[in-house]
């Protein structure tokens, strides 16, 4: 009942909230119940998104009970040199965002037990939150994320005189 799935795509001028991504491509196979590929975003020639991996997921041509079954993933996300604007373009309290972002998160586990572990690195950054008069400049911050689903930070830049930020913040696991 669910079918076999095997094929390419290419997309282009992919818009991302107010952003667009010049070029989106991909493979995939899709069988026992799971997706495999690659997604790759590129602008000027230069791989700047790569989403790759495998996901479990019903594609059934029916009603099922669970869409997304509770089995193995493993997914990596990688950004090389990514406009920071595209990657916060749907937040729409950050303005006039810039920067670029590097690095890689891996995601291992089934949908309760997911661990994701890796970095990404922002470099040369600014945003401005006008609703608090906020107008940071010349950041550069590592987010080391955890098994644990907590992110620790270390950040810097300028907001007048310098500013500095330490910590971690827990986020919820997406699944």
């Amino acid at each position: 009942e669910a079918p076999l799935i095997e094929g390419e795509f290419q997309l282009r001028n992919v818009l991302i909230g107010d952003r667009s991504l010049p070029s989106l491509s991909g493979d995939l196979t899709y069988g026992d119940l799971e997706v495999e590929g690659r997604i790759t975003g590129v602008q000027e020639g230069r791989e700047l998104l790569r989403v790759q991996g495998r996901f479990p997921v019903d594609l059934s041509f029916r009603e099922v009970e669970e869409r997304f079954p509770d089995r193995e993933m493993d997914v990596t996300v990688a950004v090389a040199s990514l406009p920071a604007s595209t990657a916060v373009a749907t937040l729409a309290l950050l303005e006039e965002v810039d920067g670029v972002l590097d690095g890689e998160v891996r995601f291992v586990g089934s949908r309760g037990e997911l661990r994701p572990t890796g970095q990404i690195q922002l470099r040369d950054g600014t945003f401005r939150i006008p609703d608090v008069g906020l107008d940071l400049s010349g950041i550069g911050a590592l987010f080391q994320v955890n098994e644990d689903f907590a992110v620790e930070v270390e950040a810097e830049g300028r907001a007048g005189g310098l500013a500095r930020v330490s910590g971690s913040v827990l986020v919820d696991d997406p699944l």
